[in-house]
């Protein structure tokens, strides 16, 4: 097969979620990014919710959207801040399919690559297509929904589904790039095949998150002194998200007698 040029790159992106600015969302903003940077194009097959809340983004063109239906189901929600009142959003949502009118969008884009992102009924509606037409399908994992489903109710009869549909879903795509080896070995006690995953190793910027951008002014609101460890949880507050490890750390700190305080 031809090796494809950077400037003749065409990528189709599925994330169900992509207007929702969480780890999943920001990086692949920053493939994104690059992608353009190099002059490929990109089209993104989401879910849109209100012009109100799309109004804040500048990632993309309106046109690089590809708008694919939501599940109508019962998601979490969670509160935020807006003008002073606390507003109620729906966390996130699932891709159902992806529609006449996307599949015509799609076709008229002609990506030479298909990017998955979430595993849902979208993501699978995607999968076929880009089969159909003979695009090349690839994923990357963002989320370990296995080790989520053990902090809800009926684990026993959620977890061994859940774990079925991730192996279902991931043995369509020949290529998963996971974050770490060590998460290979999990995926693979699940039944995924060790030569379809590949570890794309993803870390902290040294630049963005630097020593040098220390704040005097930022400690000093917080009531920091030049000894005070200061800790920043930057995640949402949920089960799955392991709060309760940032506490023990926390509290194992504290016990060693540093002064701790959390932001």
């Amino acid at each position: 097969a031809r090796v494809v040029a950077d400037n003749e790159l065409r990528v189709a992106v599925y994330s169900s979620n992509f207007f929702n600015e969480d780890g999943v969302t920001l990086t692949c903003r920053r493939v994104m990014q690059e992608v353009k940077k190099r002059g490929g194009q990109i089209r993104i097959l989401t879910t849109v919710p209100s012009r109100k809340k799309r109004l804040g983004d500048r990632t993309v063109d309106d046109d690089e959207i590809i708008e694919i239906p939501a599940m109508a189901m019962p998601m979490p929600s969670y509160k935020r801040k807006e003008g002073g009142q606390d507003t109620e959003h729906i966390a996130y949502v699932l891709g159902k399919m992806l529609g006449q009118r996307a599949m015509r969008e799609l076709l008229a884009f002609g990506p030479n690559i298909m990017h998955i992102t979430a595993p849902d009924g979208g993501a699978l509606a995607a999968i076929s297509w880009a089969y159909r037409h003979n695009v090349p399908c690839m994923a990357t994992w963002h989320s370990n929904f296995h080790e989520y489903v053990k902090f809800y109710p009926l684990t026993f009869l959620s977890t061994p589904l859940v774990h079925f549909w991730l192996w279902f879903f991931y043995m369509q795509v020949p290529l998963v790039l996971v974050p770490t080896a060590a998460l290979c070995t999990d995926l693979a006690k699940l039944g995924l095949s060790r030569k379809r995953m590949k570890v794309w190793g993803r870390g902290i910027s040294a630049t963005t998150f630097s020593p040098e951008k220390r704040s005097q002014a930022f400690r000093a609101k917080h009531g920091c002194d030049d000894d005070t460890v200061l800790l920043c949880w930057s995640s949402r507050i949920v089960v799955e998200k392991r709060f309760d490890i940032f506490a023990e750390v926390i509290r194992r700190m504290t016990a060693e007698g540093l002064n701790v305080r959390m932001v």
